[in-house]
């Protein structure tokens, strides 16, 4: 079997991929639908970057009140925790369904 310059896509994007750049700029290149980006790296203009490429925006791990609060606040897409139920209790709180 061939030898690959780079393993995996995603793992060349790692490596060169800088935070001064558009969030997920390389990942929607190769058809990325998603970026799920730790909820402490994300800023107004990291989401914004993410956003105008068409990602959906899904922060991890998000399991303080005041945190998944935040997230919401931010207009992500998406939260990944450990309690499911503090993000459904802040929902409700919202008046989301």
């Amino acid at each position: 079997m061939p030898a690959r310059k780079e393993p995996w896509p995603f793992i060349s994007w790692l490596k060169c991929a800088s935070w001064d750049e558009p969030a997920g700029v390389n990942s929607s290149e190769w058809g990325a639908k998603i970026w799920s980006p730790s909820f402490k790296d994300l800023t107004p203009r990291r989401l914004s970057a993410a956003k105008s490429l068409g990602l959906k925006i899904v922060a991890w791990t998000l399991n303080d009140a005041a945190d998944i609060a935040s997230a919401i606040d931010l207009g992500i897409d998406g939260i990944i925790s450990d309690y499911p139920d503090r993000v459904l209790a802040e929902l409700k709180r919202r008046g989301a369904r």
